[in-house]
Protein backbone atom coordinates (compact mmCIF):
# COMPACT_ATOMS: atom_id res chain seq x y z
CA UNK A 1 0.00 0.00 0.00
CA UNK A 2 1.16 3.48 -0.81
CA UNK A 3 -0.28 6.91 -0.22
CA UNK A 4 -0.41 9.04 -3.39
CA UNK A 5 -0.84 12.77 -2.91
CA UNK A 6 -3.21 14.25 -5.47
CA UNK A 7 -3.76 17.74 -4.05
CA UNK A 8 -2.44 19.75 -1.15
CA UNK A 9 -4.80 21.92 0.88
CA UNK A 10 -3.31 24.72 2.96
CA UNK A 11 -4.91 27.91 4.30
CA UNK A 12 -7.88 27.67 1.97
CA UNK A 13 -5.75 27.02 -1.12
CA UNK A 14 -5.36 23.76 -2.98
CA UNK A 15 -2.58 22.98 -5.40
CA UNK A 16 -1.04 19.91 -7.04
CA UNK A 17 2.02 18.22 -5.52
CA UNK A 18 4.13 19.23 -8.53
CA UNK A 19 4.51 22.63 -6.88
CA UNK A 20 6.75 21.04 -4.27
CA UNK A 21 9.21 19.69 -6.88
CA UNK A 22 11.66 22.60 -6.68
CA UNK A 23 15.26 22.23 -7.86
CA UNK A 24 18.27 24.32 -6.91
CA UNK A 25 18.18 25.87 -10.37
CA UNK A 26 14.59 27.03 -9.80
CA UNK A 27 15.59 28.67 -6.53
CA UNK A 28 18.59 30.34 -8.17
CA UNK A 29 16.46 31.73 -11.01
CA UNK A 30 13.91 33.09 -8.53
CA UNK A 31 16.66 34.68 -6.45
CA UNK A 32 18.29 36.31 -9.49
CA UNK A 33 14.93 37.63 -10.63
CA UNK A 34 14.31 39.13 -7.18
CA UNK A 35 17.74 40.82 -7.21
CA UNK A 36 17.02 42.24 -10.65
CA UNK A 37 13.66 43.57 -9.48
CA UNK A 38 15.28 45.21 -6.44
CA UNK A 39 17.93 46.80 -8.65
CA UNK A 40 15.34 48.13 -11.10
CA UNK A 41 13.15 49.54 -8.35
CA UNK A 42 16.01 51.13 -6.46
CA UNK A 43 17.43 52.64 -9.66
CA UNK A 44 14.08 54.07 -10.69
CA UNK A 45 13.58 55.81 -7.33
CA UNK A 46 17.32 56.58 -6.86
CA UNK A 47 17.45 54.67 -3.60
CA UNK A 48 20.95 53.33 -2.87
CA UNK A 49 21.20 49.61 -2.24
CA UNK A 50 24.17 47.27 -2.55
CA UNK A 51 22.87 46.25 -5.97
CA UNK A 52 22.14 49.72 -7.34
CA UNK A 53 25.09 51.75 -6.01
CA UNK A 54 27.50 50.82 -8.85
CA UNK A 55 24.93 51.87 -11.45
CA UNK A 56 24.06 55.07 -9.59
CA UNK A 57 27.75 56.00 -9.41
CA UNK A 58 28.23 55.20 -13.09
CA UNK A 59 25.22 57.30 -14.11
CA UNK A 60 26.35 60.19 -11.90
CA UNK A 61 29.86 60.05 -13.32
CA UNK A 62 28.51 60.03 -16.87
CA UNK A 63 26.36 63.08 -16.13
CA UNK A 64 29.34 64.82 -14.50
CA UNK A 65 31.58 64.22 -17.53
CA UNK A 66 28.82 65.46 -19.87
CA UNK A 67 28.39 68.59 -17.76
CA UNK A 68 32.15 69.24 -17.72
CA UNK A 69 32.38 68.79 -21.48
CA UNK A 70 29.40 71.10 -22.06
CA UNK A 71 30.84 73.81 -19.78
CA UNK A 72 34.31 73.25 -21.29
CA UNK A 73 35.79 72.47 -17.87
CA UNK A 74 38.95 70.42 -18.20
CA UNK A 75 40.49 68.05 -15.67
CA UNK A 76 42.47 64.82 -15.89
CA UNK A 77 39.45 62.52 -15.90
CA UNK A 78 37.64 64.48 -18.62
CA UNK A 79 40.80 64.50 -20.74
CA UNK A 80 41.14 60.72 -20.33
CA UNK A 81 37.51 60.31 -21.33
CA UNK A 82 37.97 62.50 -24.43
CA UNK A 83 41.08 60.52 -25.42
CA UNK A 84 39.28 57.19 -25.03
CA UNK A 85 36.33 58.48 -27.08
CA UNK A 86 38.71 59.69 -29.81
CA UNK A 87 40.39 56.27 -29.83
CA UNK A 88 37.02 54.53 -30.10
CA UNK A 89 36.00 56.81 -32.97
CA UNK A 90 39.30 56.07 -34.75
CA UNK A 91 38.73 52.33 -34.36
CA UNK A 92 35.24 52.62 -35.82
CA UNK A 93 36.47 54.62 -38.81
CA UNK A 94 39.15 51.98 -39.56
CA UNK A 95 36.62 49.18 -39.86
CA UNK A 96 35.61 48.43 -43.46
CA UNK A 97 32.08 49.33 -44.39
CA UNK A 98 30.11 46.52 -45.94
CA UNK A 99 27.40 47.46 -48.38
CA UNK A 100 24.31 45.26 -48.43
CA UNK A 101 24.13 43.02 -51.47
CA UNK A 102 20.74 42.96 -53.11
CA UNK A 103 19.84 39.87 -55.08
CA UNK A 104 17.19 39.46 -57.72
CA UNK A 105 15.02 37.50 -55.28
CA UNK A 106 14.93 40.47 -52.90
CA UNK A 107 13.83 42.85 -55.66
CA UNK A 108 11.18 40.39 -56.86
CA UNK A 109 9.82 40.07 -53.31
CA UNK A 110 9.73 43.86 -53.00
CA UNK A 111 7.72 44.17 -56.23
CA UNK A 112 5.20 41.57 -55.04
CA UNK A 113 4.79 43.40 -51.72
CA UNK A 114 4.18 46.70 -53.53
CA UNK A 115 1.47 45.11 -55.68
CA UNK A 116 -0.25 43.70 -52.59
CA UNK A 117 -0.23 47.13 -50.94
CA UNK A 118 -1.85 48.69 -54.01
CA UNK A 119 -4.67 46.13 -53.91
CA UNK A 120 -5.36 46.90 -50.26
CA UNK A 121 -5.51 50.65 -50.92
CA UNK A 122 -8.10 50.16 -53.68
CA UNK A 123 -10.95 49.83 -51.17
CA UNK A 124 -10.22 53.19 -49.54
CA UNK A 125 -12.42 55.06 -52.05
CA UNK A 126 -15.40 52.76 -51.52
CA UNK A 127 -17.05 54.94 -48.87
CA UNK A 128 -16.30 58.40 -50.38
Amino acid sequence: YKLHTKFIYENGLSYPPDVLDITKADILVSFQSAISDVACLSLSISYPTSVSVPYLVQNSLTELVALCMEAEISNSFVEEFKASMAQAAANVSLQPKIAPVETQENTADANVEEEEDEDEVGLAGLFD
